[in-house]
């Protein structure tokens, strides 16, 4: 079921580590991401347990929302997860496009966001612990 996020950030980090195997957002800019008052942040329970997150933010004098956090436990990709939290952020924002990075190196992550209606716009290089880089992608949404 999905929801308002009522976690904290400390849940996020263990989510993040079960979807990617690691963590690449840290705790304080989890912290600062929920503080917003602008911010969209969504959770999808299954029994109870924190299946996924997604937070989006919208920052001032920026024409796009940013996809800030996004995570999917794989323990439950059969209840479409990512799928259910991705269509219902895009439904909540109020800006004409969605923003987001994703490593180079994420095989799945792209695939998934392209196969969503996600394209390339940019990159940024060596964002990600100064080695790898971001791929900057955006969907147009009907607002």
């Amino acid at each position: 079921m999905i929801g308002n996020f009522e976690g904290t950030s400390a849940s996020l980090l263990e989510l993040q580590k079960r979807a990617i195997g690691e963590i690449y957002i840290k705790q304080d800019d989890l912290d600062w991401a929920l503080a917003q008052k602008k911010t969209i942040a969504l959770q999808y329970l299954v029994d109870g347990r924190l299946a996924g997150a997604v937070i989006v933010a919208n920052k001032r004098l920026r024409p796009w929302s940013a996809l800030y956090f996004f995570a999917a436990d794989p323990e439950f990709r059969s209840h479409k997860v990512a799928q259910s939290l991705l269509e219902e952020a895009e439904n909540l924002c109020t800006r004409p496009s969605l923003r987001l990075f994703l490593r180079d190196n994420g095989e799945k992550a792209i695939g998934f966001f392209e196969k969503h209606g996600y394209t390339l716009r940019g990159v940024r290089q060596k964002h990600y612990n100064r080695k790898l880089n971001a791929l900057i992608y955006m969907k147009k949404l009907n607002v």
